[in-house]
């Protein structure tokens, strides 16, 4: 800091501490002092700034110092508390010479400190959590190494990083940070905070809104937070600092902000959340500079935040974080807690699902994603602390209402035309009602609109959508899974649009394996398809599949018109099912002899098994087939100029790698390939697999289960398509089998 600005900085914290006018001024006996602050007729204080190390420089501005006390109390009867501010730490000897003499003698950032002590605040602050920035299974505040990342701007194409952040609010640029649920914001407000309160005379505070409620004023802000983290004497000087445009403050939670009122009257609404906000934009437009976050749907659009929080668009920055990890910072993140571990395709790139993984794995939960039912596992621990997590945020809301509430709206979104949206207000309040028995208070429907997982559905619209195919899917299987359980209500009469996935028929099937479900399920899944429910009866059969069934005898049951995102009939042996007039976005054929299935007049997206037309099974007829299976599938597989022994190990890493669903159960494993092995090669193959970490096995309910590594996929994929180039040591041990 240079020397003319450390005597304004002085001179300022003067001004504040005592509030008056602190200025340069030659006295009357003809002594030029560098500060002096007349707080009463008969009370001065008088400070002398330097930044000259020799102690007799000292000598002489502490004799000016007595010299200009003395005189004024004999003179004139006032008072003066003399102050030696130094650029740097006071010897001893200084001590000595100042102490000495009644005159308090400090260094200018300690002097500084005297009004506002930031490194007191600091150390206070940093203990206590930042926002949702959390070890999400503990609760406690997160301590993780922060994994870079970037932030990009909305209405400009740059990104910013944290310091480029810290240097806009620095010279007085108020910034704003958006994201959906799990995106990073508060983190990301943590790691500013650390840049800029560490800064030389500057002076920031760093409030989180969901704990402070519902207040009426700026200075209520204020005081309630330096109450909160036990520094209440910090308040008063905070809120000088705020008036006189010297503080940076940091607002974490503009979606927390309590308010008890509701609407469902949209512009009504609208005027609610900016009056809930009025003590923010007395902030932002006191303090030098704001960085406010929050959820990026608790508006309508972006004109609304930007006038309920008084942010100027033409005089700042708004940035939105990033919704996934990059490749290489999935790599930081997992490196930050020493886990080698390759985590699966399907999970999404997510910050807090990852977070959520790492986690577990740390504080010895370790999730085996590669274990057959891994998927449906996984989701399990996800769902229960995101849950949680959104628990401690909103305290109104217990963990499993909130579970509830999202498996209630992922059930009603079952019907929406475009899958995951809308969820409308009256979708909120309906599912509520139906889990807590009564309409939702004022409180309780504001809180709905922010449940994790929803998001903003287009410019100036009230409804909401799932941001997260992933998500709503976990919710709907979590939801189908419970009501196979309870089953309250008749759905069969529902007319379902949306089907699950991988994911959701992952967690039924799951369900269906370990609770003996499967004749229930038969039974439910027969009374949707006659009653018109075709979607329901279609998961249900798909899910079986991906239980530890291996037989599934539909009973002649016909499903028709549903749209079917996956139907893999390779996972068990079907019979006597037919689908007829449905989508089927993706279907794997058996390679057992099919009984009495049927599937015509489809639409089939893909079909994998099959090569081309011609090897289309004559059960499969009148239906269009958008895209075959011409990259390692089984057909090609048996076609190619191959030993047999080489055959079966292409066969067996497409069987277990890349067909959708879970580890293989033993008999459909091995279906077919006893036609093949006339040299019994099949068990040494297997043998060889576990040996090298391709698959190891499971109990099943019926025998064993073949789980793939899924750290071997890569490899795999070269075998199947590379053969006897690959250079694996995999394949040269297969092909040495006679």
């Amino acid at each position: 800091m240079s020397w003319a600005k450390l005597e304004s900085e002085v001179r300022a914290v003067v001004n504040l501490r005592y509030g008056r006018a602190a200025e340069a001024i030659r006295l009357d006996n003809g002594v030029n002092h560098d500060c002096v602050c007349k707080i009463s007729e008969r009370n001065w204080v008088i400070v002398e700034i330097t930044r000259n190390d020799n102690v007799d420089k000292i000598r002489v501005d502490v004799n000016r110092l007595v010299m200009t006390r003395s005189q004024k109390f004999t003179q004139n009867h006032i008072m003066c508390e003399c102050i030696i501010v130094l650029g740097f730490e006071p010897t001893p000897s200084m001590r000595d010479a100042a102490e000495s003499n009644g005159i308090q003698i400090l260094s200018a950032s300690r002097f500084i400190s005297i009004f506002f002590d930031q490194g007191r605040y600091n150390s206070v602050r940093n203990d206590v959590q930042f926002g949702s920035a959390v070890d999400i299974i503990s609760g406690n505040p997160d301590t993780r190494p922060y994994i870079p990342v970037s932030y990009d701007d909305k209405t400009r194409s740059k990104s910013y990083d944290i310091n480029e952040i810290s240097r806009k609010l620095t010279s007085g640029q108020n910034v704003v940070l958006t994201g959906s649920f799990g995106s990073g914001k508060s983190r990301c407000y943590k790691e500013v905070f650390s840049v800029i309160s560490n800064q030389e005379n500057t002076y920031c505070i760093s409030i989180d809104l969901r704990e402070i409620g519902a207040l009426a004023s700026d200075h209520q802000i204020i005081r309630a937070h330096f109450e909160q983290i036990a520094l209440d004497d910090l308040g008063e000087p905070a809120i000088r600092l705020l008036n006189t445009g010297r503080l940076i403050i940091l607002l974490d939670g503009f979606d927390e902000m309590g308010g008890a009122q509701w609407s469902d009257d949209p512009q009504r609404l609208k005027e609610i959340r900016r009056r809930t906000l009025a003590p923010v934009r007395k902030l932002v437009e006191k303090s030098r500079a704001t960085f406010i976050s929050g959820r990026d749907h608790y508006f309508n659009n972006d004109e609304e935040l930007l006038d309920a929080l008084g942010i100027d668009a033409d005089k700042s920055v708004h940035l939105e974080c990033q919704e996934e990890f990059s490749q290489e910072q999935i790599n930081q993140f997992l490196n930050s807690y020493e886990i080698d571990t390759a985590l699966p395709d399907w999970l999404p790139k997510r910050p807090l699902l990852y977070q959520i993984v790492v986690e577990l794995t740390a504080a010895g939960q370790p999730i085996m994603i590669d274990k057959a039912n891994g998927h449906a596992e996984l989701w399990d621990h996800i769902a229960k602390l995101i849950c949680r997590r959104e628990a401690r945020i909103n305290l109104n809301f217990e963990e499993d209402m909130i579970y509830d509430l999202l498996k209630r709206i992922g059930r009603q979104s079952r019907k929406y035309r475009d899958d995951v949206e809308p969820v409308t207000l009256e979708d909120l309040k309906s599912a509520y009602k139906n889990i807590r028995g009564y309409e939702p208070a004022d409180e309780d429907a504001v809180l709905l609109q922010k449940l994790p997982g929803l998001g903003r559905i287009s410019y100036d619209s009230n409804d909401r959508r799932f941001v997260d195919k992933y998500l709503v899917d976990g919710f709907r299987g979590s939801d189908l899974s419970t009501f196979l359980h309870i089953q309250d209500e008749d759905l069969s009469d529902d007319t379902w649009i949306n089907s699950l996935e991988a994911l959701g028929l992952s967690i039924v099937g799951k369900e269906i394996s370990e609770c003996s479900l499967l004749s229930p399920v038969l039974a439910l899944a027969k009374r949707a398809a006659d009653r018109g429910n075709s979607v329901l009866a279609a998961d249900l059969i798909s899910a079986i599949g991906f239980s530890d069934y291996e037989e599934i005898d539909g009973g002649g049951m016909v499903i028709s018109g549903a749209e079917i995102r996956i139907l893999d009939l390779s996972l068990c042996r079907y019979k006597n099912i037919t689908f007829e007039s449905c989508i089927i976005h993706h279907l794997q054929v058996p390679s057992y002899k099919a009984e009495f299935i049927r599937i015509k007049y489809c639409e089939i997206g893909k079909i994998i098994g099959v090569a081309n037309r011609q090897g289309v099974p004559t059960w499969i007829s009148e239906s269009n087939i958008g895209e075959f299976d011409n990259i390692g599938n089984i057909a090609s597989i048996k076609n190619l100029k191959l030993s047999t022994a080489q055959r079966i190990l292409c066969v067996i890493l497409h069987k277990t790698f890349f067909q959708p669903g879970r580890g293989r159960q033993e008999e459909a494993l091995l279906r077919g390939l006893g036609q093949v092995d006339q040299d019994n090669n099949t068990r040494d193959i297997l043998r060889i697999l576990i040996r090298n970490g391709f698959l190891s096995t499971e109990r099943g309910r019926h025998g064993h289960l073949y789980v793939p590594d899924i750290r071997k996929k890569p490899i795999a994929s070269k075998i199947i398509n590379l053969q006897a180039q690959c250079g694996e040591a995999v394949w040269d041990e297969v092909s040495a089998l006679t």
